[in-house]
């Protein structure tokens, strides 16, 4: 598949598709940081590419995916660039398989660490918009452009639920200690058939 998410802060000419909820409620932590010699400033140990061993993300343990398990990545859907992000890895429980990629490039003297939060938010929010473009609509959870995404999505014509959030924050200014990095997850289950939510209402969550 083709990864789309290379150019940073997406064009969000259709955001308004979105539905504006509450602010985050996850639990956001700093990256460790470490001075490179070309100057930049690595946000945490991981470098953009592949995913090329075993971690664990917020409390559940991931592997790099296999061949068979990005077979199920659904095909329409971007993913994130080897040039700033680090994966996928998956994780699977029950009839849920989640892929994760870790935000892991390193920060240059012109960036923040709020503008590489907002550069990961806007790919999921990216990736929502292709979502909706495909005919899937939020039947759950959060998605509020540039603030959060923690969503379900399903569609009348398909048989999967399609999860998206986004996790972890670079602190500012960056903390020696290492956290979570800042991380995009796609979640994909069989669909449960829940009513699509209007426009301003409220979704419960997934």
């Amino acid at each position: 598949m083709t990864e789309v998410l290379s150019r940073r802060r997406p064009t969000r000419a259709i955001a308004a598709m979105l539905l504006a909820f509450p602010a985050s409620l996850l639990a956001l932590g700093g990256c460790a940081t470490l001075l490179t010699d070309d100057g930049t400033t690595r946000i945490g140990t991981l470098e953009p590419g592949p995913a090329t061993q075993g971690s664990n993300f917020f409390g559940v343990s991931f592997e790099p995916c296999t061949g068979i398990e990005l077979e199920g990545y659904p095909p329409f859907l971007a993913r994130a660039s080897y040039d700033y992000y680090q994966g996928p890895w998956c994780a699977s429980q029950g009839d849920t398989r989640t892929y994760l990629w870790a935000y892991a490039r390193p920060m240059s003297s012109e960036q923040s660490a709020a503008s590489i939060n907002q550069d990961v938010l806007a790919d999921a929010d990216q990736m929502a918009l292709d979502l909706e473009a495909q005919g899937y609509q939020r039947v759950c959870g959060v998605a509020d452009p540039g603030v959060r995404i923690d969503a379900g999505f399903e569609s009348a014509a398909e048989a999967t639920r399609i999860r998206l959030a986004n996790r972890g924050q670079v602190a500012d200014p960056p903390q020696a200690t290492s956290t979570e990095p800042p991380a995009l997850l796609v979640s994909v289950s069989p669909a449960t058939r829940a009513p699509s939510v209007p426009e301003g209402a409220y979704a419960p969550p997934c």
